[in-house]
């Protein structure tokens, strides 16, 4: 477990890119090359990719064939799947196809949405999860210490990144001790966090 956390990427220093059909950006937070990196190798293997998408007017979104999406908004919105509607609270992980044909159909605010992409078929398809966190709690997982030889069991609920909902948007991971400096998240702090579940 953890409620300690130290900051890995700033997002401030990070620049937006636009989607590819324009109707939208994006901030790249952790790209598939460097997931490799965060990924421990006694969790498991694979490449994922880690973004912040501006939600700013309803519309299609780009489609990502051979993907699968985690999809988690930080308002309530709607969005069209393959023709199905599927209403999303705030901070709820909406699980999709990157490939199915998918509008944002409600938008009752401009708001961000964190998202998860594997690529289906790679070792850590269906494997990867999302959840939303209080910062002053603990949070099954923690770091990549201690686990040399773990079982599968005690592999699940490894937690490799979170994004910190306090206004930054800043990606932290759990901290580990040594010199690391901690980073200060108040309780009521929602994290948003990505996890190995199998």
């Amino acid at each position: 477990m953890t409620n300690t956390w130290r900051t890995y990427r700033r997002f401030a220093d990070l620049t937006p890119q636009p989607w590819a059909n324009g109707r939208g950006t994006t901030v790249e937070l952790v790209s598939a090359e460097e997931s490799v990196q965060l990924t421990d190798a006694t969790v498991g293997t694979g490449r994922w990719r880690l973004s912040l998408a501006s939600l700013q007017e309803e519309g299609p979104f780009s489609p990502l064939p051979g993907m699968d999406r985690i999809h988690t908004p930080l308002d309530a919105i709607e969005l069209t799947v393959d023709g199905i509607p599927h209403r999303i609270p705030a901070l709820t992980p909406f699980a999709f196809d990157g490939g199915a044909a998918t509008s944002l159909t409600s938008l009752p605010c401009p708001t961000r949405a964190v998202n998860l992409m594997v690529e289906q078929g790679d070792s850590a398809a269906g494997r990867l999860t999302v959840q939303v966190v209080d910062a002053g709690a603990p949070v099954t997982g923690g770091g990549t210490d201690g686990i040399d030889g773990a079982d599968s069991a005690d592999r699940a609920g490894r937690i490799f990144v979170a994004v910190a909902l306090d206004g930054t948007f800043d990606l932290v991971v759990p901290h580990t001790g040594g010199g690391e400096e901690f980073r200060d998240l108040a309780g009521g702090t929602s994290l948003v966090v990505v996890t190995w579940v199998a």
